[in-house]
């Protein structure tokens, strides 16, 4: 008797050019891209966040549109607006490929709405691409707005012992690692590193703007000099550089006082 056997559906290489796991199932993407993809996705909405920043604050030698002078430049950051545009093109138009009824949004709408859909997209025949050109074009707005604005450093990662550097767009909500893609939270990195140095002494100017960065206290740093000038705050002077220098300690209680004052006054 002659058996009869069922052939094995061929197996597929994974569509990202960078690798070649074979796949089976109809799947065109192998597990560790499709993380990779899935994490790509994700930092869309933060990317997206901090090139609008970029967009909107022109070189320090850029003047408005309609000044009139020769060689004027515009008030915006064109270089990041194009990288922006090239990023929510990406992705609405592979959406597209994927819901004939799809509706043009703002990239990191565009993301959610294929990261809601990532099962269904590791089976299509374009996940490698998308997954390529994806993390080409967050690259590029990286590297753009890294250029275009200041970079904030939140120190060491440590999730999970990970020895990355946290960093942030200043004015950012939120800092990452550049080596293992953590999510940090800034004011709280802040609050915790202050609290690390809470008597390490630092200018007046720096001491008071770290405690306002970190949301420690809202008071101006007008405010808190003319307390330091009147005697209600206390420093030491650095011999060598004769420049006075406070504590964070020390002007938060500075700040506690002046609220219990100005509370038992309008009492």
């Amino acid at each position: 008797m002659t058996e009869t056997l069922t052939p094995v559906a061929a197996a597929t290489l994974c569509g990202d050019g960078r690798c070649d796991v074979a796949l089976h199932d109809g799947f065109t993407l192998c597990a560790t891209h499709t993380s990779q993809l899935a994490r790509d996705l994700a930092a869309v909405r933060e990317v997206w966040a901090n090139l609008q920043v970029t967009i909107r604050r022109q070189d320090a030698t850029s003047s408005a549109i309609g000044g009139g002078s020769t060689g004027s430049r515009p008030c915006i950051n064109l270089d990041a607006l194009d990288k922006g545009e090239t990023l929510a093109s990406l992705l609405n138009g592979w959406a597209g490929s994927l819901a004939l009824d799809y509706r043009q949004r703002p990239a990191a709408g565009a993301a959610k709405f294929l990261s809601d859909h990532l099962r269904l997209i590791v089976k299509e025949d374009w996940a490698g691409d998308l997954a390529q050109e994806l993390a080409e074009s967050l690259a590029e707005c990286r590297r753009t707005t890294d250029r275009a604005l200041e970079i904030l450093s939140l120190g060491v990662c440590g999730f999970g012992d990970c020895p990355g550097a946290v960093t942030a767009v200043v004015g950012g909500h939120t800092g990452r690692c550049r080596e293992c893609g953590a999510v940090w939270n800034v004011a709280e990195r802040q609050q915790w590193a202050i609290s690390q140095a809470w008597h390490a002494e630092g200018s007046l100017r720096l001491i008071v703007s770290a405690l306002r960065a970190s949301q420690q206290i809202t008071t101006s740093y007008e405010t808190v000099k003319k307390w330091a000038q009147r005697g209600k705050l206390y420093g030491t002077c650095d011999v060598a550089t004769r420049e006075h220098r406070y504590t964070a300690a020390g002007i938060l209680e500075s700040v506690r006082t002046a609220t219990t004052n100005r509370a038992r006054l309008n009492a």
